[in-house]
């Protein structure tokens, strides 16, 4: 309950430390921001940590429904939820996969941050191409075969988060400026 001089839209959390900058993708900001960022990102797949027993965990579906990976291994195919927003409003779909991809990954970019490529490299490495197939499916192909691809996209097994920053924000803010204005698609 607000006290009478806090305004009704103010959460206060405590914790035991200081938050790092909130910009996961580029950030290694140790538990405290993993807490955090826990609430405000959600990654394409994520591991199932209700499950005690599996060892390693079950990876479920959290912003994709589904993956298709070829016989091969070279190819991901990943159909969307639907229902998504950023906290912003901006709409959650294969093009803002693919602008935040294309920030960890392609060079080219001009949202391109070599901070988050760095942190992300493992998972990304081994990319050969994004493509957008539809407005919720997206295909991820790869150079060579990398068992662990899906598992590193996660946000538990990464050193910085292979999460979804919205594009409207990382464009308003650019990479530099995001860490204080990062809308997420998390509860």
């Amino acid at each position: 309950m607000a006290s009478p001089s806090t305004p009704d839209s103010v959460l206060r959390v405590a914790l035991d430390w200081e938050v790092d900058a909130i910009d996961p993708p580029a950030s290694f900001g140790g538990w405290n921001t993993g807490r955090v960022v826990q609430q405000m990102f959600e990654s394409l797949y994520e591991d199932d940590l209700e499950d005690e027993v599996a060892c390693p965990t079950r990876l479920v579906p959290a912003l994709a429904t589904s993956v298709e990976i070829s016989g091969d291994g070279l190819q991901y195919l990943f159909r969307l939820r639907e229902d998504v927003r950023f906290h912003d409003g901006t709409r959650f779909d294969a093009d803002a996969v693919r602008f935040n991809i294309d920030r960890m990954w392609n060079r080219e970019a001009p949202q391109y941050s070599p901070v988050a490529a760095d942190y992300n490299r493992i998972g990304l490495e081994a990319l050969k191409s994004v493509e957008v197939l539809a407005p919720f499916t997206i295909l991820l192909t790869l150079k060579e075969p990398f068992p662990e691809f899906l598992r590193y996209m996660t946000q538990e097994d990464a050193p910085g988060a292979h999460v979804f920053i919205s594009p409207t924000a990382l464009k308003k803010h650019g990479n530099s400026g995001i860490a204080d204005h990062a809308p997420g698609t998390g509860p």
